[in-house]
């Protein structure tokens, strides 16, 4: 369901979606000034009247989950992870979505963003900054890597190909990475949590 909260802290649901929620991405208002949430592989505008309109764009696959968003000049970047939870392992290629916030049935452009789950999106002066989880829950993964470990991947894009800006490569055997999926911009500066706990042996 989606509900909303006064300010005296009374909750009360305004719509029921059409999906059983099992992932979610923090939420985003665009620049036609709706408020857009995210579940699953669903997009649900809230108008400025309070109007839910659940499943508005209907052009992401079903085996894939929504991970982040933010807003690209006139358009909303939809970041996008292979897997249908959020335990699911980080292999496969991400993909983002531009949409124009119109068009139900397709994008304008979709970007490949590459091997791992794509976990942030961010609007870094105009350009696209995405940060990814590659390989670094997956020890069978791990192995197959040249450097023989995970990594957390920085890619930017602006149109083209998304160029990475920065491999960190895990130096021990991850047991656990856990990125927190939300995201602040502040200063032209993208701010995410990465919890790590390692296998000390």
């Amino acid at each position: 369901q989606v509900a909303k909260c006064t300010l005296a802290g009374v909750l009360s649901s305004v719509a029921t979606v059409g999906s059983t929620i099992t992932t979610v991405a923090q939420s985003v208002v665009g620049s036609d000034g709706n408020l857009y949430m995210f579940y699953n592989n669903k997009v649900v505008r809230v108008s400025s009247a309070g109007v839910v309109t659940d499943d508005v764009f209907t052009a992401i696959p079903a085996d894939m989950r929504i991970t982040s968003a933010c807003r690209y000049g006139s358009y909303l970047a939809i970041g996008c992870a292979y897997g249908t939870s959020n335990t699911a392992s980080p292999t496969g290629r991400s993909q983002v979505y531009i949409w124009d916030y119109v068009t139900t049935t397709t994008a304008v452009d979709v970007v490949e963003w590459g091997e791992g789950a794509l976990q942030v999106l961010g609007n870094i002066e105009g350009r696209v900054v995405g940060v990814s989880n590659k390989y670094l829950e997956t020890p069978a993964g791990l192995t197959s890597l040249a450097v023989g470990r995970g990594a957390m991947v920085v890619r930017m894009w602006a149109g083209g190909t998304p160029r990475v800006m920065k491999e960190i490569v895990a130096n021990q055997s991850v047991t656990l990475g856990r990125f927190i999926r939300n995201v602040v911009i502040k200063d032209n500066k993208m701010y995410c949590l990465v919890l790590f706990l390692y296998n000390d042996k």
